[in-house]
């Protein structure tokens, strides 16, 4: 999971600088700061599926009482 965070953290600023470059229409490589930015988007996306999305649908049914487990990762997956 902490590696799944830096992947998000090092996405994120790498996005906040591209998008920064990709807004100056006077740089001639502008379009390209813009579709690296996507690609970073996706990378983040990826990320979060392989790390942090697992969290509520695991975490509820361990610190719930022993009679309500599914009963809680039930609610806890619905209100995801």
């Amino acid at each position: 999971m902490m590696a799944s965070a830096m992947v998000e953290l090092i996405c994120f600023l790498l996005m906040y600088v591209l998008f920064y470059y990709a807004n100056d229409t006077t740089h001639p490589a502008h379009q390209i700061y813009g579709k690296s930015s996507i690609v970073r988007f996706f990378v983040y996306c990826i990320g979060v599926g392989l790390g942090l999305l697992s969290i509520p649908w695991l975490y509820p049914a361990e610190i719930n009482s022993l009679p309500m487990p599914t009963k809680g990762a039930a609610v806890a997956t619905t209100t995801n």
